[in-house]
């Protein structure tokens, strides 16, 4: 960038001329198998790999000592240091952005629970699901479940198991009775409350009625229509089509960007980047200068919670940590200044979503493709647009 009007320690040494310009850009889709592509970190979890489930991690309470040991710092700081002063090229940028997960998720297998453990069962703790559930409730629950097992397994006199059968049936209506005692209680208080905060707290009032409603839990079934009309049901002929049908949606019949606009879209770029090279150009300072630690904080702060993450799995909760930001203060200069970001940034996983309960669910195109894409790619992209287009950050 021109380095006009006395701006040159504003912008950074390794900045080039920018391209704010058409993209043309090759997409490619592969079904159901996120660690295709050898640029992945070889540690990341991998949904189509039966043999090793996903790890998912308690993130709602993250320690004050997360990242606060010297070992852990000095990994980090070593980790830009060496990409800083290594060759500028694809094959660097991707290993020390794999190396930089491996250390995260290393620091999260020490500091944070786990809520799914490998393995095939499930680590998660039993709870009742009724939100009204007491002791009193699980302690006549046991006590049915007992009668019931003495009843159903009894072998003899009928006397004596007309009896437990008697005893049976009054601990169930018992059970019952307390269960719909509770159930009115708790749905009377329910309604108290949110009479109490119609008019003072409208959030949490609107919180209580989206609660209010039967939740649907879409399922997408294994199962397709081949081009006869026929169901298909084998795992290879359910991928191949939902592959092709997204396919589809990213490709044109040559009518909406044929080679005459492209090639004027090059001849504008040209003309652009001789302009740039012109010593008397003023260069847009807010758009190019140095990315600052109030800007990462102001955009990471601003991150929602519980929010799914991406390919490389690293939650929102995580990137506030305070070594965190600062290393990506660092990271994203870096990819700012040399103009090449980590190759799984080019990658995204899709996640389908009905969008409709009443259109068939064997169609692929009948649901709505969301790509999940890397939280640390996200807040990278939002941090140059966030100050350009006027929000409210300190300059």
């Amino acid at each position: 960038m021109a380095n006009t009007y006395g701006y040159t320690h504003l912008i950074g040494n390794r900045s080039r001329l920018p391209d704010h310009s058409l993209l043309k850009v090759k997409i490619n889709i592969l079904a159901n198998d996120p660690g295709h592509s050898t640029d992945l970190p070889q540690h990341m979890p991998c949904e189509s790999n039966n043999a090793q489930p996903e790890i998912k991690y308690n993130v709602k309470n993250i320690p004050n000592d997360f990242f606060s040991s010297d070992e852990s710092r000095s990994t980090l700081l070593n980790l830009i240091n060496e990409q800083e002063l290594a060759i500028e090229n694809q094959n660097n940028v991707n290993r020390y952005y794999n190396d930089l997960i491996a250390c995260i998720f290393h620091e999260m297998d020490n500091y944070l629970p786990k809520l799914y453990g490998y393995g095939s069962k499930s680590k998660k703790r039993f709870r009742i699901k009724k939100p009204y559930w007491n002791d009193n409730l699980k302690q006549l629950w046991t006590v049915m479940c007992q009668n019931e097992k003495n009843f159903l397994s009894f072998r003899g006199p009928n006397h004596i198991k007309q009896y437990l059968r008697r005893q049976f049936n009054e601990s169930s209506t018992l059970f019952h009775r307390e269960l719909r005692r509770a159930e009115r209680a708790y749905n009377r208080n329910v309604r108290n409350e949110i009479e109490s905060v119609c008019t003072d707290n409208p959030k949490q009032f609107w919180s209580y009625i989206k609660k209010l409603g039967p939740r649907y839990t879409p399922g997408i079934p294994q199962e397709v229509y081949d081009d006869d009309g026929n169901i298909k049901s084998d795992i290879d002929s359910v991928l191949d089509k939902w592959k092709t049908e997204y396919e589809k949606l990213y490709k044109t019949d040559g009518t909406q960007f044929d080679n005459e606009f492209y090639n004027q879209i090059i001849e504008l770029l040209r003309n652009a980047e001789n302009r740039m090279n012109d010593p008397l150009y003023t260069s847009n300072v807010t758009l190019n200068k140095n990315i600052s630690a109030d800007e990462i904080n102001f955009i990471v702060n601003k991150l929602k919670n519980n929010k799914s993450p991406g390919i490389d799995k690293i939650p929102n909760e995580v990137l506030k940590c305070a070594e965190v930001k600062n290393c990506l203060l660092k990271l994203y200069q870096y990819y700012f200044d040399t103009g090449i970001f980590p190759s799984c940034w080019n990658q995204a996983i899709i996640k389908p979503i009905p969008k409709s309960k009443s259109k068939d669910p064997r169609v692929p195109l009948n649901y709505r493709g969301i790509n999940l894409l890397s939280n640390i790619q996200c807040t990278h992209e939002v941090c140059k647009q966030t100050y350009s287009w006027g929000a409210s950050a300190p300059l």
